[in-house]
């Protein structure tokens, strides 16, 4: 009774991120000077999540729905897991506190030192490594969960991207075909021939990737957190240092279960710096391998179906259609400057490149990026 609060004094309310730093919600930070039952004031702050004004999106796939199921029913049910075999990591996300239809209220990370990281230069090897790590503890609670009964994952939407409806298809070919004539356009002659062949691949993407979303009863499926890009992972740093000691996740709207790999590549090819994954892929799967293993086996799980190393460069290797996905349609984005940021309510207009920006395409961050990545694809035989 003491800590609870007894009356609010005052309240101050201010958009928490700023245009290009999410895209399917409006973030509001509330601190409140409160009275608690002790009679002591002190300060307290909130983040709420809102629909935005343009909902197209987020109705159509019920987005806020999904998030607000996995913030009241599927994360507590991993802290109970946690708890039960005496796991004492810390939680992978912020604490919830309640929701409406339109609305979702949790914990503010800031005043616990978290931040962003750059989304503008990517995640160097070691936030990489610790995004890697933490993305194979949560995939174990969901493995774990689902084998004792204790969650049904099949409750879980497909994820967006391998919809292949209305939406995401002209997502998929707005995006290829910004990247391919940008490319034809400004590029130089060493890259035409690569345009071309992009363009083409951007006609049948969305059937390819519906196809690899596809997998049979025996394979090792996980709870993905379906949107693990820079933005919806916070870090806390060692005192004085840049050096990542934490992380949590946010944004859990786009759960899905399928392979490990969607949430892996996704991540790879959207919030890495290039040098980390072209040139640290085996040290960045091995640090997800041991720590799922080491996870499943705290939690007492069968592993005779856990992908081995191996199996890992396979589903790497499978999956990499998703890469190139990632790196012409959302990696532009996750990089935009503010001025060039994607205005997701064009979506439902019925011009194949409306909403893209070409300005994301034009930046020379990425540039320099997704060029590398072409390269990379090239030589798998990709393009």
């Amino acid at each position: 009774m003491e800590k609870r609060v007894a009356r609010v004094l005052r309240m101050e309310a201010n958009k928490a991120l700023g245009p290009g730093e999410n895209y399917l919600s409006d973030i509001v930070r509330i601190k409140l000077d409160v009275v608690l039952g002790s009679g002591r004031t002190t300060r307290k702050s909130l983040i709420v999540k809102r629909k935005t004004e343009n909902t197209f999106v987020v109705d159509t796939y019920n987005i806020f729905e999904h998030e607000t199921q996995m913030y009241s029913e599927m994360l507590p049910q991993m802290e109970y897991l946690m708890d039960d075999f005496n796991d004492r990591r810390d939680y992978l996300w912020a604490e919830y506190y309640g929701a409406t239809d339109d609305m979702i209220v949790f914990q503010d990370l800031k005043p616990e030192g978290f931040v962003l990281g750059d989304r503008h230069e990517g995640l160097d090897l070691e936030h990489s490594l610790m995004v890697m790590m933490s993305l194979a503890r949560f995939h174990a609670l969901g493995v774990a969960l689902v084998s004792r009964g204790k969650l049904n994952a099949q409750r879980l939407p497909i994820h967006i991207l391998a919809r292949n409806d209305k939406i995401t298809n002209k997502f998929y070919k707005g995006g290829v075909q910004t990247l391919a004539q940008t490319m034809y356009d400004t590029w130089g002659p060493k890259w035409k021939s690569t345009s071309q062949k992009l363009r083409s691949i951007g006609e049948t993407l969305g059937d390819q990737i519906q196809e690899l979303y596809k997998l049979d009863d025996s394979s090792f499926k996980v709870i993905n957190h379906g949107d693990c890009w820079v933005n919806n992972m916070l870090f806390k740093y060692e005192p004085g240092t840049k050096r990542p000691e934490a992380m949590r996740f946010v944004d859990f709207q786009c759960c899905h279960y399928n392979s490990y790999g969607w949430d892996l590549i996704y991540f790879l090819y959207s919030s890495t710096q290039p040098s980390a994954r072209h040139h640290h892929m085996a040290e960045l799967l091995d640090a997800y391998h041991d720590t799922l293993t080491s996870s499943l086996g705290l939690y007492g799980c069968r592993q005779d179906n856990v992908p081995t190393r191996e199996d890992m460069d396979r589903e790497a290797e499978r999956l990499q259609l998703v890469g190139l996905m990632v790196a012409a349609t959302l990696a532009p984005i996750t990089m935009a400057d503010p001025k060039d940021a994607m205005e997701i309510g064009k979506m439902e207009d019925e011009t194949v490149e409306v909403a893209q920006n070409q300005g994301m395409y034009l930046n020379e961050r990425y540039k320099a990026a997704v060029q590398q990545d072409l390269e990379y694809f090239m030589n798998k035989g990709i393009l």
